[in-house]
């Protein structure tokens, strides 16, 4: 009995020991000079990197993760994006939200990115469902430098969720509990929240609400951890498409003409036979060919390997593949197969690239359904008259 004893007692003292030294690795990780160093090391290795995202994420200093979320807007990639989302998403504190939602702007300026659909789903979170006014502001003001449709913009502006309060609270006249009491709130009242205070954390939360009898002050939602109200609402999303390919796709009030054509008038083909298509807008713009074999799956036609520059100038018709280029297209087996061109009046990412495998013709990862929905769902978020889309069928016979 004595023997086991010892022998527990041995196991608790190299546990605590063990969960000691986690403790000390985690607030060593947390320690300003640390992410200093870390931020300052120009050639940033994938460990270094790495506890640069976990600082933002997981430390307690609220002033820390708001500098680690800065300092990554130095660097760009799916793994910089998808931490900042996550920021987005989850963060408490209105400030380390700001810092990554800027972040993310300075990536996009500094390094000339096209708007794509993550980056436009990932402004509109902050815009329909950040607390933070301000930030709400921010995101609308990068929306808008993007020509994103005002429509849009209006059916998507914030509504609070409606919360109720789960303990009776004050609703004060200022983020402060010294500050008069306005109104009580009991159990199950409901009210939706205005804005809250740029310096909530973990710790203490303040937000500006109104009740549903129109009274509106502050009230203290987290304290020590408790939460005083809570929801079991969840607003709508930026929405989903239902499209099944991509010629279920149109604009009507697109403003500007694209043509889209083959070089057999009827479309037919047989097997073996080249194939070519013209592509001609009315405007100047920046123009993607996607085709979509029921044999091969999808490709992106144009730009490819040959003709890298998007833009084609109003009225000039693109041969695609270019005169004398080494990409052939040829019929294959019998069937239809579709092509589709998008014009956009700026240049715009249609694709991410972890959606594409790259080569002569770059191939599309996803398949039909979920290409014509994703791009769809981009394609909505900017103004009707700034794209335009053609389509296209070929038969291939025997």
């Amino acid at each position: 009995m004595k023997k086991h004893t010892r022998t527990l007692l041995k196991v608790g003292i190299v546990l605590c020991a063990v969960l000691g030294l986690l403790s000390s690795a985690s607030a060593d990780q947390c320690q300003p000079k640390r992410l200093d160093w870390m931020l300052g090391e120009e050639k940033c290795g994938d460990l270094v990197f790495a506890d640069v995202i976990e600082v933002m994420h997981t430390c307690e200093d609220v002033q820390l993760r708001a500098r680690a979320a800065a300092g990554l807007g130095q660097y760009r990639g799916p793994e910089v994006f998808s931490a900042l989302y996550r920021v987005f998403d989850a963060d408490r504190s209105p400030m380390v939200r700001e810092a990554a939602l800027n972040a993310l702007g300075a990536i996009i300026q500094r390094n000339a990115l096209k708007p794509g659909r993550e980056i436009m789903e990932a402004f509109f979170l902050v815009y329909q469902f950040d607390r933070y006014a301000p930030n709400r502001a921010r995101a609308r003001e990068l929306l808008e430098k993007f020509k994103v449709s005002q429509k849009l913009l209006s059916e998507r502006s914030y509504v609070s969720a409606r919360y109720k309060a789960l303990l009776p609270m004050k609703v004060y006249a200022s983020a402060t509990k010294k500050s008069a009491s306005k109104v009580a709130l009991k159990p199950d009242e409901g009210f939706r929240i205005l804005d809250e205070l740029s310096a909530n954390n973990q710790q203490t939360c303040w937000f500006k609400i109104e009740t549903s009898k129109g009274e509106s002050g502050w009230v203290c939602g987290l304290l020590d951890s408790r939460e005083y109200f809570g929801t079991d609402d969840i607003p709508p999303r930026p929405f989903e498409s239902s499209v099944r390919s991509l010629i279920e796709i149109s604009n009507p009030s697109q403003a500007f003409e694209l043509e889209l054509r083959s070089n057999h008038p009827d479309n037919m083909f047989r097997s073996g036979d080249e194939i070519i298509f013209f592509a001609k807008p009315a405007q100047d713009c920046f123009v993607t060919l996607i085709y979509f074999s029921a044999q091969s799956g999808g490709y992106i036609l144009y730009p490819n390997r040959d003709q890298t520059d998007m833009r084609i100038s109003a009225g000039t018709e693109v041969r695609i593949p270019a005169e004398g280029s080494s990409l052939v297209f040829k019929a294959s087996k019998p069937g239809v197969e579709e092509i589709s061109a998008i014009a956009t009046r700026m240049p715009i990412e249609i694709f991410s690239d972890q959606e594409v495998e790259q080569g002569s013709l770059s191939a599309i990862k996803t398949g039909r359904q979920l290409t014509a929905r994703s791009i769809d769902r981009l394609l909505r978020y900017f103004q009707p008259d700034s794209w335009a889309i053609a389509h296209n069928a070929i038969t291939v016979v025997e």
